[in-house]
């Protein structure tokens, strides 16, 4: 006898696994932005801009500094290095690889403040 094949997928169970996702997304976003000021905010932007020569319009919060806007690795450690000296944040060099757009540096940033603010 054939094994019994599993029922169609629920679209309810896909919906609602989608919801919590974009639920923690949320939430992670709300407690990054909380953690940095509008004026470190934009000197992250202001930085990223400057070091990759981008025009303010060509950075979007997702965009990928590798695929959409050429970076290498030296431009990265560029951009970590004047995050430390900008912002007065140490930022583990092993946390380069998650700094992939804007909103990868905003976690790691946050993150490094959130931990400085608790030591």
């Amino acid at each position: 006898m054939p094994a019994a094949r599993p029922g169609p997928v629920r679209h309810d169970a896909f919906r609602t696994h989608h919801t919590t996702l974009l639920s923690r997304k949320a939430a992670i976003m709300t407690s990054t932005a909380s953690v940095l000021t509008a004026e470190q905010d934009g000197v992250l932007r202001a930085i990223v801009i400057e070091v990759l020569e981008l025009e303010p319009e060509e950075l979007t919060d997702t965009s990928s500094f590798i695929d959409d806007h050429d970076a290498d690795s030296l431009l990265a450690i560029e951009i970590l290095a004047r995050i430390e000296k900008d912002l007065g944040v140490t930022i583990p060099q092993d946390d380069l690889t998650e700094m992939t757009n804007l909103d990868g540096v905003r976690a790691v940033v946050s993150r490094s403040l959130k931990e400085t603010r608790d030591v």
